[in-house]
């Protein structure tokens, strides 16, 4: 039997699954410096690097004379020089040189994008450059707070963005993805409450005098023993999802534990994505050595969302026969996501269709 390649990765109604108008996390801040890195950030391949005045810059991808990508090219000062024909661009686009003759049309340019570095990431703008507000990026003030810990990474992932979204979103995952560790069968059980509050999707995951899954130990916390637990979930745009946690011990009037962790979902293509994610906790601060076993812990959970995302994406592409999928009650969030999703590609798509009238 042949396998059929599937054009469509989620039920949204065909392609595109992302918006365009929309910051997205383009690269970690220590990612970018004066080498020429080369990201495809929604469909869009760019080419990041910092000026000599430490400012990123972000241009597409791609020389518009014979189209040779210039990430292959070469840094001269702040310019970049093409590595085929040798066409010299500055970093606001303009074309400053053309080897083979002596003027410069004003027409030889290529895209720039809009960017903020916030840490610790890079934001990328993907819409219409006079569009580009940096208030609509998200505020994530644990990550600078200098009471918390906090580490982050990047992983890449062969598997649509909104898939990282719905992982998430749907922690009745834990016990059986990540065993052993981050749930018990009472928090795979909770009924999260769902609203939306001014377009933003909240999901809140409320325990109340429930057994203290095994990681409770890493706080000094006895396993088994009764807290109080609570997670919130906050997607304020499709490129980010910001959880916080709360565990108290014991339950009702203990001390509390906090911590925050940030997914940020770009889309590369439809295919693929680019997961950076950040987690800040304001306990054991100070604790090098813990902080160590800690990462170690939270990067091989966070790569096994991704091999399991990955084998989806696989099955999704290469399933010989139609699919369909059955939605069980904890899918609730991530069904309403997508919604929202494909409302905001609708009313892109209606605005375009107007400014074309």
């Amino acid at each position: 039997m042949s396998v059929v390649a599937r054009p469509e990765t989620l039920p949204l109604g065909g392609a595109p699954t992302f918006p365009s108008r929309m910051w997205w996390v383009a690269a970690r801040s220590a990612e970018v410096g004066s080498d020429l890195l080369a990201r495809r950030i929604a469909d869009r391949p760019m080419v990041l690097y910092r000026t000599n005045e430490g400012a990123v810059v972000a241009i597409d991808d791609m020389c518009p004379h014979r189209w040779l990508p210039l990430s292959k090219g070469r840094r001269e000062g702040d310019q970049v020089r093409c590595g085929y024909h040798g066409l010299l661009f500055n970093h606001d686009g303009s074309c400053a040189e053309v080897p083979s003759q002596p003027e410069v049309s004003t027409r030889v340019a290529v895209r720039t994008y809009a960017v903020i570095e916030r840490a610790p990431w890079v934001w990328v703008w993907t819409g219409d450059g006079d569009d580009a507000d940096p208030t609509e990026i998200p505020a994530y003030p644990w990550l600078t707070n200098p009471d918390w810990r906090m580490d982050e990474a990047y992983l890449p992932m062969a598997a649509n963005y909104l898939r990282g979204h719905e992982n998430v979103l749907d922690l009745s995952h834990f016990d059986y993805l990540h065993p052993g560790g981050l749930a018990t069968q009472e928090w795979t059980r909770v009924r999260p409450s769902l609203s939306i509050e001014d377009g933003v999707l909240v999901e809140v995951r409320d325990l109340r005098s429930a057994p203290a899954a095994p990681n409770a130990a890493a706080m000094g916390v006895e396993p088994g023993s009764l807290v109080d637990r609570r997670n919130e979930s906050r997607v304020p745009t499709p490129a980010l999802h910001i959880a916080t946690t709360t565990l108290r011990s014991p339950a009702g009037d203990g001390h509390e534990y906090h911590g925050a962790v940030l997914h940020a979902f770009t889309p590369e293509t439809e295919r693929t994505s680019h997961y950076f994610f950040a987690a800040a906790r304001d306990w054991r601060v100070d604790d090098s050595e813990f902080d160590e076993r800690f990462w170690q812990m939270a990067l091989f959970t966070f790569n096994q969302d991704k091999d399991a995302l990955e084998a989806v994406e696989q099955v999704a592409l290469t399933h010989p026969g139609p699919l369909r999928e059955f939605s069980v009650r904890s899918d609730k969030s991530g069904l309403r996501l997508r919604r929202l999703v494909k409302e905001l590609i609708a009313d892109e798509a209606r605005g375009q269709a107007k400014s074309e009238d």
